[in-house]
């Protein structure tokens, strides 16, 4: 598993009212909190983007780190 803290940094294209709004969050990182110390030398920064609906984006703030935990599905 990869544990990164990722800010929200920017909200892009709000568009739409109620469940027809849309809103694109962007999250980026300089640094990787590992239980795979190996691997946090290997990615220094991360950035991830997601489209949410409706008020979900509300749930989000500029500037507010969020934890993203990367684990590997079991088949």
């Amino acid at each position: 598993m990869i544990a990164a803290q990722l800010t929200c940094s920017q909200k892009l294209d709000d568009r739409g009212e109620g469940q027809d709004r849309f809103v694109t969050l962007v999250f980026t990182t300089e640094y990787i909190l590992g239980y795979h110390d190996d691997l946090a030398t290997e990615i220094p920064a991360a950035s991830l983007s997601i489209t949410v609906k409706g008020s979900a984006a509300d749930l989000f703030e500029i500037g507010q780190p969020y934890d993203v935990n990367i684990t590997e599905e079991e088949e």
